[in-house]
C-alpha cells in the first residue's frame, strides 16, 4: 500500500513544506514523489522510515538545490533512477548542476521531462524499462531519446 509521509504539520512560513510526500508501492516498483518539499525534518523522516526501497525518485522541486535532495539522502534511498520534471527552458535551469553532479557521482541515472515525457514500465516483474521521449515534428510522434533498465 502507498505511504504518505508528509505533511505532518502545516508550515505557515514555507508553502513548499506543505507538499505531499508519498511513496507509491503499486506494481513491481516503488516511486517516491516528494513534491516541492524543502524541510530537513521531512528528509530526516524519510531516512527514518525508508530503506533502499525507492526504485524511481521524482526529484523534489524539479531538481532544485532548495529541495531535500542531498548526497546523504540519495545514498540512503539508493534509487535506481531519478526523474526531474522541468520544462526545457525553465528560468531556474532545473535540474540544477549540483543535483546532477550528486546523482552522477552516485551512479544514479537521470531522466528529465525537458524534451518530452518520461515513461517507466515493468517488463517481466523483475526488470523495469524507463525512457524519455522527445516530440519529433517531422515524424508526427514522440521518439525515444534515452532508454535504461533497472532491476526490482
Amino acid at each position: 500500500s502507498d505511504i504518505v509521509f508528509w505533511p505532518q504539520k502545516i508550515d505557515k512560513d514555507n508553502a513548499n513544506n506543505n507538499s505531499t510526500v508519498i511513496l507509491f508501492r503499486g506494481g513491481a516498483f516503488n516511486l517516491l514523489s516528494p513534491g516541492d518539499i524543502e524541510s530537513q525534518e521531512a528528509a530526516n523522516t524519510l531516512m527514518g522510515r525508508l530503506g533502499a526501497e525507492t526504485h524511481v525518485l521524482v526529484l523534489p522541486h524539479h531538481g532544485s538545490e532548495h529541495g531535500i535532495i542531498t548526497r546523504t539522502l540519495l545514498q540512503h534511498l539508493k534509487p535506481s533512477v531519478a526523474v526531474a520534471t522541468a520544462n526545457f527552458r525553465n528560468k531556474f535551469d532545473h535540474p540544477r548542476q549540483s543535483v546532477r553532479n550528486s546523482l552522477s557521482a552516485l551512479g544514479i541515472p537521470l531522466c528529465t521531462t525537458k524534451m518530452g515525457d518520461v515513461i517507466v514500465e515493468c517488463i517481466d516483474g523483475r526488470t523495469a524499462y524507463i525512457c524519455d521521449y522527445k516530440w519529433n515534428a517531422s515524424a508526427g510522434r514522440f521518439v525515444t531519446q534515452k532508454t535504461g533498465y533497472f532491476y526490482v
